[in-house]
């Protein structure tokens, strides 16, 4: 079957690119083998040693910068928080990156170069968790993309699933514990984790110490707030349905479990969206917060504590947005206090 068959639904963006890496029917695109295997697992930036190849989660917090260089070249830069520390992101040839936004969810994968610097080699974005530990990587060229070549792996394979024929004798597959056509491929394309099933991975809870020492803190909060959470741990303990294992945790969902990351980013898009506000990620009411507490006239240093950062530079640098209205309010009591009449 030709790829630009409509029964496999393949976009002809999709096709064009498969055709310029020399396939042209379903044979050819499941028998197009990776050439190796990334092994996608976060470390600890502490561990980090320069011309370390890392992989790692963050959250983009500086605008996109892009650029063009040479011929048909591009360069683009961002940077992203990783454990409390703001990593600087470069990225070459990826023209398709000045897509991502501020407040954005992404895995990196790339080369560490030391200060807080990372030259990408590819990225995906979505959480880690989301990621398959073992990610095939393919040949290709230059403006495909390697999601361009697993996505349409993965659906031709699930349109001719069942329908793939084995050439070798079931007689000769059981004599020499040969695996079928369909189970071979599937293992090629789609690798699970050595060590646990890949599902059973991404539904455990683990429970550990914080990623640094600021980390582990007190954190004060107003009567307001110590209210609400009461009052939300109070609701949750009246439901039939609750885990002895998070039983004193405050936000549950329905089956008693912990609320995940991605719902309650998922939450509050619908809610921007719902309201026809720019979306943000929850990381961003910290920025919020902090701000709103320099404003308030609260100690940097104080703020430093609360928000657990190992540096004072951190704290203003990255999480103090200092309004223009709260510029005008401090000019204007310099203002007063310089009067002379």
């Amino acid at each position: 079957m030709e790829i630009s068959n409509k029964e496999l639904k393949l976009t002809p963006k999709r096709i064009e690119a498969l055709h310029q890496l020399g396939i042209y029917d379903v044979d050819a695109l499941l028998s197009y083998y990776p050439f190796r295997y990334e092994i996608i697992k976060q470390s600890a930036f502490s561990t980090w040693k320069e011309k370390d190849k890392v992989h790692f989660e963050g959250e983009i917090v500086s605008p996109i910068r892009s650029w063009r260089f040479g011929r048909k070249k591009t360069g683009t830069k961002f940077d992203v928080m990783v454990d409390d520390q703001i990593l600087h992101i470069t990225i070459f040839n990826r023209p398709w990156a000045k897509q991502l936004k501020e407040g954005q969810i992404i895995t990196i994968s790339g080369i560490y170069q030391g200060k807080n610097a990372v030259t990408a080699i590819n990225y995906q974005a979505k959480p880690i968790a989301e990621i398959p530990t073992i990610t095939p990587v393919y040949a290709s060229k230059a403006g495909i993309q390697q999601r361009t070549i697993r996505d349409s792996i993965a659906k031709v394979f699930a349109h001719e699933k069942g329908h793939l024929l084995d050439f070798v004798p079931t007689s000769l597959q059981e004599k020499y514990q040969l695996l079928k056509k369909e189970e071979a491929i599937a293992k090629i394309h789609f690798p699970s984790d050595e060590k646990e099933d890949e599902t059973k991975r991404k539904s455990q809870w683990i429970i550990s110490e914080p990623k640094t020492k600021a980390g582990r803190r007190d954190i004060p909060m107003t009567e307001e707030a110590y209210m609400i959470l009461i009052r939300q741990r109070e609701r949750w303990k009246k439901r039939k349905v609750l885990s002895l294992e998070f039983g004193n945790y405050v936000f549950l969902s329905e089956n008693g479990i912990p609320i995940s990351n991605s719902t309650y980013n998922s939450v509050l898009k619908k809610l921007c969206k719902q309201f026809r506000l720019r979306s943000i990620s929850p990381h961003m009411l910290r920025h919020t917060f902090a701000t709103r507490c320099i404003e308030a006239g609260m100690n940097p240093k104080t703020l430093q504590a609360i928000l657990g950062h190992s540096s004072i530079k951190m704290t203003l640098d990255l999480y103090v947005h200092v309004t223009q209205d709260h510029i005008q309010k401090e000019m204007s009591e310099v203002q007063n206090k310089l009067k002379v009449v």
